[in-house]
């Protein structure tokens, strides 16, 4: 699974993080819409209640002054009459505008119409003759009976659409109380949420970003207490691995150049070291060597010692101090030429084919004596490691540098981890200095060495050169 960018992640947490209190929002925002209709619709049955009042009242008032002029048989009460028409007038527009339930209206717009009636016989048969004075009392007694029944009846039904109102608003009001704890929940469970969220980002953060950079810190402390091989898990958000991956990098840079700084340090004393044993035991060696009773057959073993002694010594001091002679321009197919002319009879003494292959340009700015010390090494490691009737190819390679390749036995394992190291050697007889000295010379020129199995058996010696010109 591919990794992610931290920047995604960031990306995604803000997207569920907005996401998910948007939709708690709106859940919070319908839940208070449901109370707001609740509440509204309890208030608009509050004002049917206060309305229908009005009107029962309204209705009682008149019916009390028609029925004192019924009772009088004068006109002591038909001055109050309009004002109190005219308030039930108002009461019965308001009440009619309102929308009462079904049967409750049905009944009452029956029994105001009937009132109504009774308010027109009233005011053109009755009033008149109050006036008058000439109201018959049986007439007025039976009139005063049926205007008391219509009042009762049209308060029987006023009381009967404030009841169904009365049910309506206790519905409205357990809706609004049902509302009000809804939304209180949707609240609580928006809160929740958003709490939800903010621990998961915090979570994901942490994981993604926080844990590993402290991870991170941590191997670089355990870098800066001395522990080199430290180093960081390149995992994670693709941010943070690229982050691991760099400091590895630093880290695998600084300890490179560390281990070179020692072996620098460790080869620059081992070189002073070299150049002062060399120079006390070369003279005495060159003494015994050129004494002639070491020609003697019976010392022959102690001249083969005291040679391989000198050998020795000669390669500390190329060790030491390898080409001293001023650095000039060198072309390296000429020299390659030259050695392989130089060692060519060394190689026709083994049975063996020494020849050079392919062309090189390049240049260097080296001692000579250097330059060839190191092909003079390799070529010779090469004869030497190869059997008898083997070839040795010295193969030039354009844009990289020299390749020498022989058909020996390969390189031991154990030799192989150090071969660059002075005093180790695959060979009874060898000295160990050759690759070390070749090894310094190629550094210098700011080139590589390294030797590889070779396909088929054997080894390739490659010097990877780079040029300079004057």
């Amino acid at each position: 699974m591919a990794a992610r960018s931290a920047r995604a992640r960031f990306n995604l947490i803000v997207a569920l993080s907005l996401g998910g209190q948007l939709l708690a929002a709106l859940a919070v925002g319908l839940a208070f819409a449901d109370v707001r209709g609740a509440a509204r619709r309890e208030a608009g049955l509050n004002q049917q209640r206060v309305a229908l009042s009005a009107l029962g009242e309204a209705a009682l008032a008149l019916y009390t002054h028609e029925a004192h002029t019924y009772i009088e048989g004068g006109p002591g009460h038909l001055d109050h009459l309009a004002a109190s028409e005219a308030r039930l007038e108002q009461a019965v527009a308001t009440v009619v505008g309102l929308p009462l339930p079904g049967e409750a209206v049905d009944e009452l717009s029956a029994a105001l119409h009937a009132l109504s009636a009774e308010r027109s016989h009233f005011a053109t048969v009755v009033a008149p003759a109050a006036r008058a004075g000439s109201l018959d009392r049986a007439q007025a007694t039976t009139a005063h009976a049926v205007t008391e029944s219509l009042a009762a009846q049209a308060a029987r039904r006023i009381g009967a659409a404030m009841v169904a109102l009365d049910g309506e608003a206790a519905r409205a009001r357990a809706e609004a109380q049902h509302a009000t704890r809804r939304a209180l929940v949707i609240s609580a469970m928006a809160v929740a949420w958003g709490a939800l969220l903010a621990w998961g980002s915090a979570r994901g953060l942490s994981m993604g970003l926080i844990a590993p950079l402290d991870e991170l810190g941590q191997v670089a402390r355990r870098l800066g207490y001395g522990e080199r091989d430290a180093r960081a898990v390149e995992a994670g958000d693709q941010e943070v691995a690229a982050l691991a991956r760099g400091f590895n990098q630093m880290a695998d840079r600084l300890r490179a150049d560390e281990e070179a700084r020692v072996r620098a340090e460790r080869l620059a004393a081992l070189g002073e070291l070299s150049a002062a044993v060399a120079h006390e035991l070369l003279n005495p060696l060159t003494v015994i060597l050129g004494d002639p009773r070491l020609k003697e057959p019976e010392l022959r073993d102690v001249r083969d010692e005291a040679e391989h002694a000198r050998r020795v010594v000669v390669g500390l001091l190329g060790f030491a101090r390898p080409g001293e002679e001023p650095a000039t321009t060198v072309r390296l197919g000429e020299l390659a030429e030259r050695c392989v002319e130089r060692l060519g009879p060394t190689a026709d003494a083994r049975d063996q084919t020494l020849r050079v292959t392919g062309e090189a340009q390049e240049a260097l700015i080296v001692s000579p004596s250097a330059a060839r010390q190191v092909l003079d090494n390799l070529i010779r490691n090469a004869i030497e490691a190869s059997p008898a009737g083997a070839e040795v190819t010295v193969e030039l390679v354009s844009g990289v540098g020299v390749r020498v390749h022989d058909r020996g036995p390969g390189l031991p394992e154990v030799v192989r981890r150090r071969l660059y190291e002075p005093f180790v050697t695959g060979r009874p007889d060898g000295t160990g200095l050759g690759l070390a000295v070749c090894q310094r010379v190629v550094r210098s020129l700011g080139g590589t060495l390294r030797h590889d199995d070779r396909p088929g058996g054997g080894t390739t010696a490659t010097w990877v050169v780079k040029e300079r010109h004057a």
